[in-house]
């Protein structure tokens, strides 16, 4: 990796424009990946959150644990914005989507 660039407004407290761009020093093939790797699709504007979701994630394997060393991912319901309010007072569903359920996350 030669440089992670932060989104500008990147928020540790709430985690609003947790996104970044990664700036590889070699460059490499999609295809060589063996699926590991994967383009993704900005969507439009306006975009409908089915169901369900994947999330992904290098977080804490448990809640007093260490961040994990690989990626993880699961599959999670989309929750209400009123729910993640509730339980999250920075939620800002302008930025965010609320979806998970208990237990079961990205990083687990």
């Amino acid at each position: 990796v030669k440089e992670v660039i932060m989104h500008n407004s990147f928020d540790l407290e709430t985690l609003s424009n947790d996104i970044a761009l990664v700036k590889l020093r070699i460059p490499f093939y999609i295809e060589e990946s063996e699926g590991h790797i994967g383009a993704i699709c900005i969507p439009k504007k306006m975009f409908t959150i089915m169901n369900k979701v994947t999330v992904t994630g290098w977080g804490k394997i448990s809640a007093n644990g260490p961040i994990s060393a690989d990626m993880h991912a699961a599959v999670v319901p989309v929750k209400k914005d009123l729910i993640c309010r509730r339980h999250n007072e920075g939620y800002n569903s302008q930025s965010m989507f609320c979806a998970g359920t208990s237990g079961k996350e990205s990083c687990e």
